[in-house]
């Protein structure tokens, strides 16, 4: 058994794991997760949780962890008391920042340019996969901070995305 605090989605996540034959059991709070990891790959996983499958990715990135399952990509971080925290977790698309490190395959909009909100921005090859980016809101583009071919770190800013004023044509 291992008692863990968990910093996920910008909260922290107080957490116990442990093993319970084959799978891993999760409680945090009254919540109780029963998880079965199948490695099949270096960074690849089949996990079952809830009776659901999922092929799922995982990289690290110092202190960081990337899971991407169902489309979404999450990071967390062990909290230890002795380890400072790499900043703050957020999921893909919640704001315009890398979702995890990877190379930066296309850059869909420039400085000026009007957004909807969930238009795609940037893609992101990361774990053998594309990562799009997406506006989160109507806006407009303020800069971009990044070209095709460029490596991130995850967290890094891609695009900065000012609001778009009202009744703006």
């Amino acid at each position: 058994m291992r008692e863990l605090t968990v910093l996920l989605r910008g909260m922290e996540v107080r957490c116990v794991v442990e093993r319970a034959g084959e799978e891993f059991v999760v409680r945090s709070g009254t919540r109780v997760h029963h998880l079965r990891l199948v490695p099949l790959e270096p960074g690849v996983l089949h996990v079952t949780v809830a009776g659901r499958s999922h092929p799922v990715h995982v990289a690290r990135d110092g202190g960081r962890w990337y899971i991407h399952f169902d489309g979404r990509t999450l990071d967390y971080q062990v909290v230890l008391p002795d380890r400072p925290r790499a900043g703050p977790s957020r999921p893909s698309g919640a704001d315009l920042s890398a979702p995890m490190p990877g190379s930066v395959t296309q850059v869909l909009v420039g400085a000026g340019d009007t957004v909807t909100a969930g238009q795609p921005l940037v893609i992101i090859e990361a774990m053998k996969m594309e990562h799009v980016v997406r506006a989160p809101r109507v806006g407009r583009v303020h800069a971009v901070h990044i070209r095709p071919g460029d490596q991130v770190e995850g967290g890094a800013t891609l695009v900065d995305l000012a609001p778009e004023p009202p009744g703006a044509p």
